[in-house]
Formats: structure tokens, sequence, C-alpha cells
């Protein structure tokens, strides 16, 4: 099914840095700018793009560099989410401005809500099949340090593993997805996301996938959605 097609960039990049802002709902405030700077760095380009697209006002954000200046491919939504988003937009929007209301603040954990329900929902899903091959690995930085919570996901699948306190995972791979080349991603919050391919005569894997993760590079500053012509065939 054909998509819709987006970028999404920053065209001046603030200077300030992010660890010196105020700690506040959902990122952080900046005292150069009187505003607050939201977190995008855990969402996916389509979660993003939902909670941005139909925006006028300025918006600022913090986004990795690889979640910009790239041409991305969201699918049409069904038919339940244009309504949803427009609110949702609303709800940002009141919650970023000083207007007091006395509903202010429950309009603004509503939205915070919902984006936390959204992180939530992409984050957690379950595997409950009883499957044979089996990856095991270690995820470490650059120093050799093992990470825990690093998420290694089968690509165009909600089939996942989660790493433990000592980095390592364990993840079990349907036998119909062996059938054509299957591709791990290995996502953490703070670092590029790093694939994997795995071939069905690689398996069972004589040795533990070693994974070395590198620290993202941030952008911070107004975000902008800039909705692209369909891509011809």
């Amino acid at each position: 099914m054909k998509g819709e097609y987006y970028k999404i960039h920053i065209n001046n990049p603030c200077k300030k840095e992010w660890d010196s802002m105020i700690q506040s709902d959902n990122g952080k405030y900046c005292s150069k700018c009187s505003t607050n700077v939201v977190d995008f760095t855990g969402l996916t380009d389509t979660q993003v793009i939902q909670i941005l697209s139909g925006n006028t006002e300025k918006i600022c954000g913090l986004l990795t560099d690889v979640q910009i200046n790239r041409t991305i491919e969201i699918a049409r939504p069904k038919r339940i989410s244009s309504r949803f988003y427009k609110i949702l937009s609303g709800i940002f929007l009141l919650s970023m401005t000083g207007t007091s209301f006395s509903f202010g603040t429950d309009i603004k954990r509503q939205f915070f809500s919902k984006i936390n329900s959204i992180r939530s929902n992409h984050l957690q899903n379950s595997l409950t099949d009883s499957m044979k091959n089996v990856v095991r690995g270690l995820v470490m930085d650059h120093t050799k340090i093992p990470l825990y919570g690093v998420h290694i996901l089968i690509k165009g699948t909600k089939i996942k593993a989660v790493t433990d306190i000592n980095g390592k995972f364990q993840l079990s791979i349907p036998e119909e997805l062996l059938k054509r080349k299957v591709t791990l991603q290995i996502l953490f919050i703070g670092y590029e996301t790093k694939e994997v391919a795995i071939n069905e005569k690689d398996l069972p894997l004589n040795e533990e996938l070693v994974a070395i993760m590198v620290e993202s590079k941030f952008s911070i500053g107004e975000v902008i959605v800039t909705p692209l012509k369909k891509q011809k065939d």
C-alpha cells in the first residue's frame, strides 16, 4: 500500500545545551527562548509526524540527527485517526502556551498521557509462540559497557527482545520469517539504530551476536514537517 511522504527538519538548530535546560513535562524548558522543548527521540517517524502534522504554531523539540533531513514514508492511516490527531494537536498547542485556564492542567495532563501511551504501546509487545530459531547476543556502548533496556526488534514485525542488566538478550525468530532475509533492529534512546541481517543458513549462530552502539548526535530547535510529492513508481 502506497503511503504519504514527509521530511522532518530543523532549519536553525539552537545552540543551547539540552543538559543545561530545566526538566519539564515530557521534555525540558529553555529559559533562553522561554518555551518548552519536547523530547521526540523515543518516538518513531510515524508518531512524530502524527503529533506535529497540522500544527501552525512554533514547536521546539529534541531529535536525533537520524530522525531529520531524510524522506520518510508513512502508511495512510485508517479512517479512525484524523479527528484524534486534530484533538491531540489542539491539546498540544494549549499545553505549550502560557495562557491560564482553570482546566489547563487537566488538558496538559491528557496530552502528556497520550504521548506516554504512544511510547508505551510502541515498546510493549509480547511474544508467546514457541519457536526454535534463537539469536543470543550482547549489546554494549563504545567503551564496552553493557547496555540495559535495549530493544532488539525483528524489522517489520512486533517481535522483540530487551537486554538485561548485563546487556544480554535472547530472541526467537519464527520459522515462516526465515523464508526471507530477517533484519534485526537494535534501538536505544540516545544511540544510533543498528541493523543486523540474519539468514536461515547462519542459524543456529555458533557465537553470541555482539553489537557496539554509537551515540546519536542531536539537534534542538523548531521542528518542521514538510509534506512531499508522491513518489513515482
